[in-house]
């Protein structure tokens, strides 16, 4: 009877010395896998609180490109998390039903699933707030493009006439003929048109005023 005792006892402490070598591997596998995760959360928690300038629309959709491609990454990612979950949970489970009192914490690391799913939910909200911001900065490039070519169009035609009354009034002051009286009736022609023009010149004015505010 007492070798029988002794036999069942020994063969529970083997298999109890199992248990805790299945659990410590599982709390090994844990701490490899939750460190680099950990890691990259924080990356990117980093990456989409980042202040951006941008200048350009083909910058904006460089940054808009970036962030899709990450986004895309995130079920990948999701799936990570749930696997390391599920390692913590096949230890505690283990422990569970064979009545073993685990000691606090994984002895390998100090990430524990709390942490790990608290950084997680972060990035969760800090994506929807990345995308709205590069939205509003790809609608204010575009309002800026549209001004540029709008202050463009103008200028190309503002500036060709200006050239060509300089040329102009350059020529009437020398090829000057006829009374003083008909010579000054010219000039305020010119005077004329060049008040009747300066609507344009006051847009062009305008749209680089504006441009220059955005």
């Amino acid at each position: 009877l007492f070798r029988s005792l002794t036999h069942t006892r020994r063969e529970a402490l083997e298999k109890t010395e199992k248990q805790l070598e299945t659990i410590d591997q599982l709390h090994l596998e844990y701490a490899k896998r939750a460190a680099p995760f950990n890691n990259w959360m924080e990356g990117a928690t980093e990456d989409l609180q980042d202040m951006f300038i941008v200048h350009t629309i083909e910058e904006i959709e460089g940054l808009i490109a970036a962030h899709e491609q990450f986004k895309s990454t995130l079920p990948d990612a999701d799936r990570e998390r749930e696997a390391i979950q599920g390692i913590q949970n096949e230890a505690q489970k283990i422990a569970d039903y064979n009545h073993i009192k685990l000691a606090s914490g994984n002895p390998y690391t100090t990430i524990t699933p709390q942490i790990i799913n608290s950084k997680w939910e972060k990035v969760q909200q800090l994506v929807p707030k990345r995308d709205g911001a590069l939205q509003n900065e790809q609608d204010k490039q575009q309002s800026n493009e549209h001004l540029r070519l709008q202050f463009a169009k103008q200028a190309n035609v503002v500036g060709p006439w200006i050239q060509t009354k300089m040329e102009e009034i350059g020529r009437i002051a020398i090829e000057m003929n006829g009374t003083l009286e008909d010579q000054l009736d010219h000039l305020k022609q010119y005077e004329q048109r060049i008040i009747d023009y300066k609507p344009n010149i006051d847009k062009l004015e305008q749209r680089h005023q504006i441009g220059r505010a955005h």
